[in-house]
């Protein structure tokens, strides 16, 4: 499963502390976080994540360039999910 992501820009949406983009990293072009909790950003750039608080930061960066995008337990923190 993982040789998805192989050679692949990846983008975790709401990706907290980036166990997944971990998981992957080593497989991957490249990794990308999306984490409005600026409280993770440090530690994700430091393990070589590339991170934005939002859809359009990303977006003015690679758009049109992300091969996969996931989100693992995002929708539980989503006020309105609809």
């Amino acid at each position: 499963m993982l040789i998805f992501f192989r050679d692949k820009i990846v983008l975790d949406y709401g990706c907290g502390g980036g166990a997944f983009l971990d998981l992957v990293s080593g497989l991957s072009e490249k990794t990308l976080g999306i984490e409005p909790f600026s409280g993770y950003h440090e530690s994700l750039i430091g393990r070589d994540h590339e991170v934005f608080s939002n859809i359009e930061s990303a977006q003015l960066k690679y758009k049109n360039q992300v091969d996969s995008i996931v989100s693992f337990g995002v929708l539980e923190h989503v006020e309105n999910p609809q």
